[in-house]
């Protein structure tokens, strides 16, 4: 049987009394954009992440999608003589303020793309 405290997020199986995980809330942002999007002389992406390590958040990751639908059709990038856009994520974990604070000073400089958040937990 587990047993779960909501107060301080604290998880401890009763088969094993020494057994306890915790963990904190963090925010992960993930960012959508184009993978042909420039800002300046870099590509959006790279331009992103970089502005990240200026933020010091503690990680981020560039995936770049095989296969996306924009609402009106399927994006086959990968396709023999496709002209369709590749999608691209950039996503990020950090404590809440601190995702914020990056968001908001990257919405100063970058006026394209979509951004989701959620609130994750950090297991240790």
């Amino acid at each position: 049987m587990t047993s779960i405290n909501l107060s301080s997020l604290t998880i401890k199986h009763t088969g094993d009394p020494d057994f306890t995980i915790n963990n904190y809330l963090m925010l992960q942002a993930q960012i959508f954009i184009g993978n042909d999007q420039w800002k300046g002389e870099l590509p959006l992406y790279e331009y992103i992440l970089r502005f990240l390590v200026k933020q010091r958040v503690q990680g981020a990751t560039v995936y770049r999608a095989w296969l996306g639908y924009d609402g009106k059709h399927m994006n086959r990038p990968n396709d023999l003589f496709s002209f369709d856009e590749t999608p691209m994520i950039i996503s990020f974990i950090d404590e809440e303020e601190k995702v914020n604070s990056a968001l908001t000073q990257l919405r100063k400089e970058v006026k394209s793309g979509f951004i989701v958040t959620n609130h994750v937990d950090k297991w240790n």
